[in-house]
């Protein structure tokens, strides 16, 4: 028996060192593993450095997170960008008490242009006329706006042109009237920044909303935010909705619900207008 015992100890002793070394070289291929990982995807290191690595798990597999903000929340999932601490000071001062954040992580090469073809693509206004969103009360698509366009100040009678593109700009607004199939008619300030790999879209309501005959919304209480960043091979979208709003209780869920739909409607604008003709 002692020698049975002696004979196990002494190839445990003799295999040891060789399970050091398998734990040892395993160890190492996860480590360069992730560092590939990290390498590809550079985009989230330059513009999301606030999001969990959890977070970032998830969006590498799935491509796309969602964040339902409480309110008095600050945002989560705001990129990296140059005017972060300007959009985070003014969403905190607005005092939402509905917040959705969303970020799409895209690779396809359909979707990769240039800043001026995305600021092409936020800027034609007009190609918002049609698209749907998803109405969670009927459980089906709806048609979201019926009608849209640049307009000079608030008359829907005056329409305006769609604004040019030049290597100059940095910064270009301009008022837009929309129709919409549930909040009805309204005017809203459509202000753009340009970077050399982003691209910044805030549109706000500059006048009061209603659900049917209910006002719900006041002047400037809703914004929306759309951030394009373009790093070599990736494409990143940042989509939020950001509401003031009543806070009936039959309401609220309606319009959280709404604001949801819009930013993920938004997004599909502009992803189906980023791919067209590829």
């Amino acid at each position: 028996m002692r020698k049975h015992l002696i004979s196990i100890l002494t190839l445990l002793l003799f295999l040891s060192p060789l399970f050091c070394i398998y734990g040892e070289t395993e160890n190492i291929s996860v480590q360069e593993i992730k560092g590939r990982n990290i390498d590809d995807n550079k985009i989230t290191d330059d513009y999301f450095s606030s999001v969990s690595e959890s977070d970032l798990l998830k969006l590498e597999k799935e491509g796309k997170l969602t964040l339902f903000l409480e309110k008095g929340q600050p945002p989560i999932y705001l990129p990296d960008v140059r005017e972060r601490s300007e959009l985070n000071e003014e969403i905190n001062e607005n005092s939402f008490n509905t917040g959705i954040e969303t970020i799409f992580l895209h690779r396809e090469k359909k979707y990769l242009k240039s800043i001026e073809e995305y600021f092409k693509i936020l800027t034609n206004i007009k190609s918002l006329e049609g698209i749907q969103y998803y109405s969670h009360s009927r459980e089906r698509y709806r048609l979201l706006f019926e009608e849209a366009y640049p307009v000079v100040g608030t008359s829907r009678k005056k329409p305006a042109e769609t604004p040019l593109f030049n290597e100059n700009i940095r910064h270009y607004s301009f008022n837009s009237y929309i129709k919409d199939l549930s909040f009805g008619r309204n005017y809203y300030k459509m202000d753009y920044t340009v970077s050399d790999n982003y691209l910044i879209m805030k549109m706000t309501n500059i006048d009061d909303m209603r659900y049917g005959i209910i006002p719900v919304i006041d002047r400037e209480d809703l914004t929306f935010y759309l951030i394009i960043m373009a790093d070599g091979d990736e494409l990143a979208v940042y989509c939020s909705g950001m509401c003031s709003h009543v806070n009936a209780g039959f309401l609220r869920k309606k319009i959280r619900n709404s604001i949801h739909s819009r930013v993920e409607a938004l997004y599909e604008w502009f992803k189906d207008n980023a791919s067209e003709g590829n």
